[in-house]
């Protein structure tokens, strides 16, 4: 707070970067990993809004069923 040499935009960025490490420890959000897909034309469905965390599962679920 005292160091006058620090900008807003890193001081915003610092309460920002607490606030999110503060809510992935106390459960509240679920921190993810984004890959890039191996195969180029999964990008459309991936990125998808609609395609959800029980898409995924359900995707794993087919995958595990297939072996």
């Amino acid at each position: 707070m005292e160091d006058r040499s620090i900008s807003n935009e890193q001081r915003a960025s610092g309460v920002e970067s607490f606030l999110l490490q503060e809510a992935i420890n106390a459960e509240v959000v679920k921190e993810i990993t984004i890959t890039a897909p191996t195969n180029p034309n999964k990008w459309g469905k991936t990125l998808a809004p609609w395609f959800t965390e029980d898409c995924r599962e359900a995707k794993r679920n087919m995958a595990k069923a297939r072996r």
